[in-house]
């Protein structure tokens, strides 16, 4: 009898079923860990400029006149962090792009005033940052204290 080396077509097909198995398996855990993650990485976000708005606005940061606050655009991903009485008369913007797999929900401006650092009219508020089945609430009471 002959000896030969190397593998028969069924081992083949076989191992390939297996590895193609395995990789239909990552590919989907790994879309989730993106979407977990971009969540995750956009609630920080908010919280950071929700902090660093009201820390500026507390210390008069730029401005003798108008307080800061925070904006975000589900339609362009975008957090903003804003000097201004307002978003629409801002005088100062620092942006931040969101992941479009990620939506936040609950008002869309803070705004903290000058010297005090009260928020504006919306707080105490939630905020809940969304996507793929991953979620997480942050809130915002009457002082301005943020909790993740």
């Amino acid at each position: 009898m002959r000896k030969t080396a190397g593998f028969s077509l069924l081992e083949l097909l076989l191992t390939i079923a297996i590895v193609l198995g395995l990789a239909g398996a990552a590919a989907g855990f790994y879309t989730q860990f993106l979407v977990r993650n971009a969540v995750s990485n956009a609630s920080d976000q908010l919280v950071q400029s929700l902090r660093k708005a009201q820390f500026y606005a507390l210390e008069s940061y730029r401005s003798n006149t108008g307080g800061w606050g925070v904006y975000w655009d589900n339609g362009s991903h975008t957090l903003s962090l804003y000097q201004g009485v307002d978003y629409a008369h801002k005088t100062f913007t620092e942006d931040f792009i969101i992941s479009p797999s990620v939506s936040l929900a609950g008002i869309t401006e803070i705004s903290f005033s000058r010297v005090n650092g009260v928020p504006s009219a919306g707080a105490p508020a939630t905020i809940t940052v969304s996507g793929l089945g991953s979620s997480r609430t942050i809130s915002l009471n009457g002082q301005g204290v943020v909790s993740p």
